[in-house]
């Protein structure tokens, strides 16, 4: 836990250029390639969130099975540090249903323990305000203070490396995604429950060039016996036959394909999945496929 006290506490010191050198922002593109009826991720990244106008102010995040435990750090109008505790379900809105989102009133505790002291029982201040905190896609969301104008939030890539992906069209680093992950696959059934697939193997880049951008999940048989699972590409509109485009020429198109054995079909097809930008990120990948409503997300088994 140390590192990442310390990690929030230059977060709080370090200036606009320094920032980068901490850890690298995701991505930060508007969803590109969204539907309008749900949302294209499982759930968001747990992370340690920044904001990107405001640095040195963000948000600390955990998700489990739906519920978010979010933590705003900032500063009070004298400079002091400031905290705010917000927790709630995450819900699909139905004013914006290709989104998640949570409301929940703000909490502020003082006159607590220090540090190396006798417990006593802090005091419960009344509530500032209440936060929204909404996601378009994994690794991008506002967050905003009642009517306050939102800020836009994104996590840090740290832990694993990262490099310029499509350089001449990408203004920030992109995590390394070469490692050992595991695809999860949700395939709904006909009684409305789901049936649950799942194979795993190495990731790893096959080009990367100025325009396009390529991954390979191999899967072992024997040590000289490989075959290729699934693939993850980004590129700028390639007009891959039989893949309809849902991107525009300013913004990377990136698919995930698969084989799955859908209920209907006796034998495995190879879906094409659209993930937007920001649904890539350095532990997690999530895509939903908008025909069949098949759900794939890859989890990246050595990030933990």
């Amino acid at each position: 836990m140390k590192w990442i006290f310390g990690l929030l506490l230059a977060l709080w010191l370090a200036p606009l250029w320094l920032t980068p050198v901490l850890a690298q922002g995701g991505p930060g593109y508007p969803c590109q390639g969204c539907v309008e009826d749900r949302p294209l991720f499982t759930m968001p990244s747990s992370a340690l969130w920044y904001a990107l106008e405001r640095p040195g102010t963000g948000l600390s995040i955990t998700v489990q099975d739906g519920f978010l435990v979010g933590m705003y750090y900032g500063f009070t109008p004298t400079g002091s540090p400031l905290w705010y505790l917000f927790t709630g379900p995450l819900e699909q809105p139905e004013d914006a249903p290709s989104k998640m989102r949570v409301r929940a009133n703000l909490q502020r505790v003082e006159n607590g323990p220090c540090l190396g002291c006798g417990y006593q029982a802090p005091d419960f201040l009344p509530s500032p305000g209440e936060a929204t905190l909404e996601f378009d896609q994994a690794n991008h969301a506002t967050f905003a203070i009642d009517d306050s104008e939102p800020l836009t939030m994104l996590p840090f890539i740290a832990g694993v490396g990262y490099a310029r992906l499509l350089p001449s069209y990408t203004d920030y680093n992109f995590p390394d995604l070469n490692g050992t992950w595991v695809a999860v696959q949700e395939v709904p059934q006909a009684d409305g429950n789901w049936r649950y697939d799942s194979h795993i193997g190495e990731l790893r880049s096959s080009s990367k060039l100025d325009r396009y951008a390529n991954w390979n999940l191999l899967e072992s048989w024997t040590p000289l016996d490989q075959y290729v699972i699934l693939g993850l590409y980004c590129a700028f509109n390639r007009g891959i036959p039989g893949v309809d485009d849902p991107h525009s020429h300013d913004v990377p198109d990136c698919w995930l394909s698969d084989i799955v054995d859908l209920p209907d079909r006796p034998l495995g097809e190879r879906l094409y999945f659209p993930v937007p930008y920001a649904n890539i990120g350095a532990s997690r990948i999530s895509a939903v496929h908008p025909q069949t409503g098949v759900r794939l997300t890859m989890y990246r088994l050595e990030y933990d």
